[in-house]
């Protein structure tokens, strides 16, 4: 064996198959695979976990910042319907305080 093939894997792969093969018996590399299948498998399972977690907080924040943008409306219409509020006031303050600038009453329909 070449030194600088010493640490290629796929040549000690193969190289070594035969070896292990005659060290161990055929259903414990059987057993020793599928426990590499399944350690493959639920790490593929914990990538896409944390591939939606991901994307859940993404969702969040968009949400919030959607939220924000809901609330900041809520305060400007808050802050419009109390001006409103306060010129009504004014407005019967004043038709209170001088009678004669109140509006007319309306003349009463015509009889046909």
């Amino acid at each position: 064996m070449d030194i600088n093939n010493e640490f290629d894997e796929d040549s000690d792969q193969n190289s070594n198959e035969p070896l292990i093969q005659s060290l161990y018996p055929k259903w414990l590399i059987q057993v020793e695979k599928k426990r590499a299948e399944a350690e493959l498998i639920r790490a593929k399972a914990e990538e896409h976990r944390a591939s939606v977690a991901a994307k859940s907080a993404e969702a969040m924040l968009l949400q919030a910042e959607a939220l924000r943008h809901v609330s900041e409306a809520a305060t400007t219409q808050a802050e419009a319907m109390t001006r409103i509020a306060i010129a009504l006031e004014n407005r019967n303050r004043d038709n209170i305080s001088n009678p004669h600038h109140c509006y007319k009453p309306l003349r009463s329909a015509p009889k046909w």
